[in-house]
């Protein structure tokens, strides 16, 4: 028996041996479908892998994954709402840079208990309301996949999802240089102002030990001194003057009732009075 060997086009049914089946996948209009989802599925799993890779900056990164999403047929709208933190805790329990270990509860001594990164919200809106959830493709829950280095927590929604959102420096080398020399100039910031903090203090206290010895400081210090104690001195005497003041309008007070005896007995009326009036005003009450 002779064994013969077949071929079967790449795009359709049909069959036949080598040669006939290469002048047929040159007309064969499945053949060129077949190419580009082939070339589509290549793409869309070079930037899974490529994206950390790519991104040199957060709204970058976001421009990435929705060029991700187009390419996977999803065509969502991807907004990140991040933060960067030295310390990404929460999410090491479930999450970590690629090729380095969780850390459930910091549990682990010998294992970090944070990574530095991002954090904040990621937001999915999927304009065609068909098939499967906005967001799902980076949760890992329907096609395409997620992107490494990308991790989603708690959240949710139908068409329009949001998830917490949590990205590591080390995943997203571009971004890490950029955050590593904002770490450098701000290190450097602060060590001027530490060192112009020193300086200045050096001065005060080279300034103050000037004055002391400074007869012109001194005089003018001696000077405010008597100035004070004058000012002390005034104050009390203005004190006992107003006492004075007090005591002598009760005591002309007098003289006048006694120069005026007639004064005395309108003054007991009027007294007289104003006794009944809130004697009745209280009762009344």
């Amino acid at each position: 028996m002779k064994k013969v060997s077949r071929y079967k086009c790449e795009g359709c049914s049909f069959t036949g041996n080598k040669k006939q089946v290469t002048e047929h996948e040159k007309t064969c209009p499945d053949v060129e479908n077949v190419r580009k989802k082939n070339e589509q599925e290549i793409l869309v799993k070079e930037m899974q892998s490529n994206i950390r890779l790519k991104a040199k900056s957060i709204s970058h990164l976001e421009q990435l994954l929705n060029e991700y999403s187009k390419a996977t047929g999803e065509n969502l709208t991807v907004s990140l709402s991040i933060q960067f933190k030295e310390n990404v805790r929460w999410s090491h329990s479930h999450h970590a840079p690629i090729g380095k270990k969780t850390n459930w509860g910091s549990s682990d001594p010998t294992q970090p208990t944070s990574y530095p990164g991002y954090e904040g919200r990621v937001e999915f809106i999927k304009p065609d309301k068909t098939g499967e959830y906005a967001g799902h493709m980076f949760t890992g829950w329907t096609r395409g996949g997620k992107v490494e280095g990308f991790h989603t927590g708690s959240g949710g929604g139908g068409y329009e999802a949001k998830y917490d959102c949590y990205l590591f420096i080390d995943d997203f080398p571009l971004i890490k240089e950029k955050v590593d020399k904002a770490r450098e100039i701000a290190k450097q910031a602060d060590i001027f102002d530490e060192n112009e903090r020193i300086k200045s203090a050096q001065l005060s206290d080279l300034t103050k030990e000037k004055l002391k010895i400074d007869p012109v400081t001194q005089s003018y210090a001696n000077e405010i001194q008597k100035v004070h104690e004058a000012q002390k001195c005034l104050s009390q005497r203005a004190n006992q003057l107003e006492g004075l003041i007090i005591q002598r309008r009760q005591d002309v007070k007098l003289f006048t009732l006694d120069e005026n005896p007639s004064l005395k007995a309108e003054m007991n009326q009027f007294r007289a009075h104003s006794n009944s009036f809130w004697s009745k005003a209280l009762h009344d009450l």
